[in-house]
């Protein structure tokens, strides 16, 4: 049983979200959700049975026979920390795909990534580790998301986009063709980015325009 059990690591609105990729995905027989003791998140148990993260450590679920894990966690910094944290345990990170999202066969997924229900990766795309593709966004063809990267619902990302490491995308946001977003930038929701925006800046509006520098985690 253990080999086709997955961990899920987070107890929010997100882990919800990757529970029911999973299981539509149907690739593992059983579920096992985990949270740091203590955790600020936002733990749901009445809604996530499968909760754990009171009973055991990672080191005891891996020696339990679990190898795969994927962080569900909203916030690109500390998903990605978390990431790390189970990599350095020994787990392998699961690529969660939904079966009804659209992947070219020349497309790039790395490992620990979560692609949503009819969200879309176009020819020679390069998505990297512990990314969230979320429901219904497109990554067109040649586009680069780096490692740890956030594109919101209906986002949509033209031709050859490249996307710095931890960036967000918000929700039902655009980003013209060739067009660069840096590491840890924010595109607000809605938005449509017509030129590069640096790391760390915050923009929004139509056309985008940079507002503010990015200083805390965003999630």
């Amino acid at each position: 049983m253990a080999k086709n059990t997955l961990l899920i690591w987070g107890g929010g609105g997100h882990a919800l979200a990757v529970r029911d990729i999973v299981r539509a995905a149907g690739n593992y027989d059983r579920i096992v959700v985990m949270v740091d003791p203590g955790s600020v998140l936002d733990v749901r148990p009445s809604l996530i049975p499968e909760m754990a993260h009171a009973n055991c450590t990672p080191a005891e679920l891996l020696n339990s026979g679990i190898s795969h894990a994927v962080v569900a966690i909203g916030d690109c910094q500390l998903r990605e920390e978390k990431a790390a944290m189970l990599r350095r345990q020994g787990f392998t990170m699961a690529r969660i795909v939904h079966p009804t999202a659209v992947i070219s066969p020349d497309a790039e997924i790395g490992e620990g990534t979560v692609i949503g229900p009819m969200a879309m990766v176009g020819s020679f795309a390069r998505v990297g580790s512990d990314v969230i593709l979320n429901t219904g966004c497109i990554v067109e063809h040649e586009c680069n998301v780096a490692d740890g990267v956030h594109v919101g619902p209906g986002a949509k990302l033209a031709g050859r986009v490249s996307v710095g490491a931890g960036a967000w995308i918000g929700i039902g946001a655009v980003i013209l063709d060739r067009r660069s977003i840096g590491s840890g930038a924010i595109v607000g929701a809605g938005a449509v980015v017509t030129r590069d925006i640096d790391e760390r800046m915050m923009a929004y509006g139509v056309p985008a325009r940079p507002i503010r520098r990015v200083d805390a985690t965003h999630g």
